[in-house]
């Protein structure tokens, strides 16, 4: 993961294997990210048996929570009116 767009000065997480027990699915946390930080990721898979057999990787992003006090804005949300 990086927090440029770029890749400049990207860092590697190996997670977990991804299993039929685990729902197929692997997390990872990460520490030390600033408040309302973009966070740019790269996820691929590899054969337990055979390191060397590497799936295409998937890119995404996210942004951290914002800092405290810091409103929280939910995309294609809107305000809810108080009824009188």
């Amino acid at each position: 993961y990086a927090t440029t767009e770029s890749f400049a000065g990207a860092r590697r997480v190996r997670g977990p294997l991804a299993t039929p027990a685990s729902g197929l699915t692997a997390r990872v946390a990460i520490g030390g990210l600033a408040p309302g930080q973009d966070v740019f990721y790269r996820v691929s898979f590899e054969d337990p048996d055979d390191p060397r057999l590497v799936s295409a990787p998937e890119a995404g992003r996210f942004r951290t929570a914002p800092g405290a006090g810091r409103p929280v804005r939910a995309p294609g949300r809107h305000r809810c009116q108080q009824q009188p």
